[in-house]
């Protein structure tokens, strides 16, 4: 078996843990996880992007060519409110999807077993609480260890490691790490504020 990437992540408190990368096949997983408790489990059909009709004329006569909307085609208050409601659900859905990953990249953090049985103990001189015994319940004392010392229970500090294993697996490069680590904290791109006219050529028949 081919051996598996690994680089660094530095902890803010400066503390370096080798890591292994995300892969593009485990973020497919995640995704198709999360849509499957979404559609089997919730019931609820996924976000589909909405669509309007063009006459437009050919050899064989009339016919309706089917365009995809963006946020600059929509012309009526019915347009408006169903591309807004599918913005909101694949907003959610994609919150879901991110989250999960960020999960999963904390598996990608190599702990030995020595250090989190220090941690465990550590942890009761400090708080007078027990964890889980490390040998019986490696996972859940590794997320917990994971969460407090290497991502010192930041979000911000999740996404980076998600993005810096995916960079070690080369499913993204530094451009596209920046890119999203600027889109989780809420930044926008500027719109143009004159609205297009709609689209003359008709978008692919895929969902997007």
């Amino acid at each position: 078996m081919k051996d598996k990437k690994t680089g660094t992540f530095t902890s803010l408190e400066g503390e370096e843990f080798t890591i292994t990368g995300f892969t593009r096949m485990m973020a497919i997983r995640v995704e198709e996880a999360v849509k499957t408790a979404w559609e089997l489990e919730e019931k609820r059909p996924l976000p589909k992007r909405p669509t309007y009709s063009v006459s437009a004329e050919d050899a064989l006569g009339n016919e309706e060519v089917v365009y995809y909307h963006t946020e600059d085609t929509l012309e009526t208050e019915e347009e408006k409110k169903a591309w807004q409601k599918y913005q909101d659900l694949q907003s959610e859905l994609d919150t879901r999807v991110w989250k999960q990953m960020m999960y999963q990249a904390m598996d990608c953090v190599a702990v030995p077993m020595k250090d989190l049985k220090a941690y465990v103990r550590k942890y009761k001189q400090d708080t007078g609480l027990y964890l889980p015994n490390p040998e019986e319940y490696e996972s859940r004392v590794k997320r917990i260890y994971v969460e407090h010392v290497v991502l010192c229970d930041s979000t911000d500090e999740m996404m980076r490691l998600l993005t810096e294993t995916m960079q070690v697996a080369g499913v993204i490069n530094d451009t596209e790490a920046s890119a999203a680590m600027e889109s989780f904290r809420g930044s926008q791109t500027e719109q143009s504020g004159e609205p297009a006219q709609r689209q003359d050529t008709a978008e692919p028949t895929g969902d997007s």
